[in-house]
């Protein structure tokens, strides 16, 4: 099994895939779009980490949990990102917006 996981700043998202030994098996980014606010950024995340998959051969059925830092006030009971000055964002529902996209167990880290 594998895990995903996400680093979102202000100006560029960080994804990477670790196997069960931690070893990062490949990461890649993309530019941090603000302009589409929270749904466009989970939707960037997802199509950089689809791109990861397809470039190892990795299925999603092998990915066992996505992980997510943020820059900002994160509620990992909620889900919420509570506040992000530098993404000019507040009560975002990142989480539940992972989720949507991936269909596996997703938290703030």
């Amino acid at each position: 099994m594998y895990c995903v996981g996400i680093d979102l700043g202000g100006t560029t998202i960080k994804a990477g895939i670790v196997d069960e030994d931690y070893r990062i098996v490949k990461s890649g980014s993309v530019p941090t779009v603000l302009d589409g606010g929270a749904p466009q950024i989970v939707r960037d995340m997802a199509e950089l980490v689809s791109g990861l998959l397809d470039e190892t051969g990795i299925g999603m059925d092998e990915i066992a949990s996505v992980g997510l830092g943020v820059p900002g006030t994160a509620n990992k009971k909620t889900g919420v990102l509570e506040y992000a000055n530098n993404l000019h964002m507040k009560d975002e529902p990142f989480i539940r917006l992972l989720k949507h996209y991936f269909k596996k167990p997703a938290y703030f880290t």
